[in-house]
């Protein structure tokens, strides 16, 4: 999974992940969030073009912030041999 491949969402949206944001950086034409749920780190890569009202709000730390993940997107590998073991 890719950051870029990471889409905002809202808390309540199926397959949505709820977490905190631990700190956020303006790049130019994007905001690089990075994230905390459940002790496992996340990092969102997110295009300023796709804030919109319900979504684009502070990234400011200890905010909570949900997000998804492309489904055609996701790949999983076997540890062992580091082969592709499922394609959605």
């Amino acid at each position: 999974m890719r950051p870029e491949q990471i889409q905002l969402a809202n808390a309540d949206e199926p397959g949505a992940i709820s977490g905190t944001i631990d700190v956020s950086e303006l790049m130019g034409s994007t905001v690089h969030v990075h994230a905390s749920v459940k002790g496992y780190d996340f990092v969102l890569v997110i295009p300023t073009i796709d804030f919109d009202g319900a979504l684009g709000r502070s990234f400011a730390d200890g905010v909570p912030i949900s997000f998804k993940f492309e489904p055609n997107a996701v790949h999983f590998f076997d540890k062992a041999s580091g082969k592709n073991i499922i394609k959605p």
